[in-house]
């Protein structure tokens, strides 16, 4: 390879240098008095008598137009340790130190700090013209001031006029260390002061009443001085309900006791009593939810507990348990009666005019229609059995009448698929067709259990109409 060194060129035919490289290298286009300038920044000059500017083109619209500030050439950390890159693909401009990325301005004009590459990965679409950070580190910005001014930051929708440039503001005052918040213009909404304390409505006193307003100048928050009254969302609502204290206004959820680790969160009535009990009242229909399933909601009292309805508008009012949203038991108030929709229990026959299991087979009773059921789908018409889904005592039921004349057979109930004591039917001697066999039992079983009927010889039943094996929980 050749190199060629130039120690001097210029254009002679042009009145002033267009282009000079001096003995010490540096290159001047336009002027060659690079000595004029900093020492530090004599090796290339650009000058001319109007306007003057730098072009880099790059081939089509994929490749980089780059500047790189190198210290070495050992690797990429010294060859580019800080770059000016232009990515046509994008319209992208990033600037980075120490061979990395640190501010990039995108296509659309959005500025980003730190974020690794793409502007707007981690901002809402509303607020992504400006980003800080990413997710791997933690982000900060400081705003500095002189100890007896102020920081800002102003949202504006518009010009000076009418101070449209300040709608809305975020200030700390350095002077007595408060953090004042501003809405319309000038009005100060909020401040927190440097003893913890906290201002609504530009220093109203807070002993009388004050209120955080809301939307439509209604009242969100409402403290009564005098009377001593609380009221969230109050709204248009002219005053609080004789006697209340605390009273929250609104729909779906409108108050909540949330918190952390394995501690209670308790709503607690104190100096109750028997003639003064703590009430939980509604004005129309009442309901106490767990939504997790798991955690656990208690209702406790050292006294009674009562639940009561009133009649109301001519209707009497139920009391309703739910478990998953759905509904497991009702006590009816027009006629005091309980009815548990979702108690585990059956009804099942065998759907056809005769059957015979044959010896040491279950007897399946394989139809719940019909005037059958099957609540909770605990008995299985294809194997005959009934598993019981939850621990508790359980009451079954079973009648068949016989097809035909025998002198030695019998039935058994098996539970978990073994003989238990006053599981057994035995038939008369001689039993005849029609005779009726029935058995009645109360079992308790725990979560897991089955029961299943055991034919033993070889026996013909009458089937559809003429026979039943049902059961439900007791509890």
């Amino acid at each position: 390879m050749t190199t060629v060194v130039l120690e001097h060129l210029q254009n002679v035919n042009s009145s002033g240098p267009d282009l000079t490289i001096d003995s010490s290298g540096n290159i001047g286009i336009g002027d060659s008095n690079n000595s004029s300038y900093d020492s530090n920044a004599q090796n290339l000059l650009l000058a001319s008598s109007g306007n003057t500017g730098m072009t880099i083109r790059s081939a089509g619209s994929t490749p980089f137009a780059m500047i790189h500030f190198a210290d070495g050439t050992a690797d990429n950390n010294a060859k580019r340790a800080g770059r000016i890159i232009y990515q046509h693909d994008g319209d992208n401009l990033s600037i980075h130190t120490a061979n990395t990325e640190r501010m990039r301005i995108d296509g659309s004009g959005r500025v980003g700090i730190g974020t690794g590459g793409t502007v707007n990965t981690n901002a809402h679409a509303n607020a992504d013209d400006f980003v800080i950070g990413n997710t791997s580190n933690r982000t900060g910005m400081t705003i500095v001031s002189d100890p007896a001014q102020n920081g800002n930051i102003h949202f504006s929708d518009g010009t000076s006029s009418g101070n449209a440039n300040i709608s809305g503001q975020l200030s700390y005052e350095h002077s007595d260390n408060s953090f004042r918040f501003y809405a319309n213009s000038t009005t100060e909404v909020l401040r927190l002061t440097s003893s913890g304390g906290t201002v609504f409505n530009n220093g109203e006193d807070i002993n009388q009443n004050f209120t955080v307003k809301s939307s439509g100048n209604s009242g969100a928050l409402f403290i009564d001085g005098n009377g001593g009254n609380i009221s969230v969302n109050r709204g248009n609502f002219s005053s609080n309900p004789t006697g209340s204290k605390l009273n929250v206004f609104g729909n779906g959820e409108v108050l909540r006791l949330d918190g952390t680790g394995n501690t209670s969160r308790t709503l607690r009535f104190r100096g109750v009593s028997s003639a003064n009990p703590g009430i939980i009242m509604a004005d129309g229909s009442l309901e106490i939810m767990n939504e997790d399933a798991n955690t656990s909601l208690a209702l406790m009292s050292e006294r009674d507990i009562t639940i009561k309805t009133t009649k109301s508008n001519g209707a009497a009012g139920h009391v309703k348990f739910y478990s998953y949203n759905t509904e497991i038991m009702r006590i009816n108030g027009d006629n005091n009666t309980v009815t548990m929709p979702e108690l585990p229990s059956f009804s099942a026959v065998y759907n056809g005019s005769t059957w015979n299991s044959g010896d040491g087979n279950t007897m399946v009773h394989n139809y719940t229609g019909a005037g059958g059921h099957n609540t909770g789908n605990n008995y299985s018409t294809s194997t005959g059995r009934f598993t019981a889904p939850v621990a508790g005592v359980y009451q079954f039921n079973w009648y068949s009448i016989l097809n035909g004349t025998y002198n030695n057979a019998y039935i058994q109930f098996y539970k978990n698929g073994g003989r238990m004591y006053g599981g057994d039917i035995h038939l008369s001697k001689n039993a005849a067709g029609w005779d009726t066999y029935n058995w009645v039992r109360a079992i308790y079983l725990s979560a897991g259990d089955y029961i299943e009927p055991i034919q033993r010889g070889s026996l013909e039943w009458h089937g559809n109409h003429w026979n039943n094996f049902s059961g439900y929980l007791v509890g």
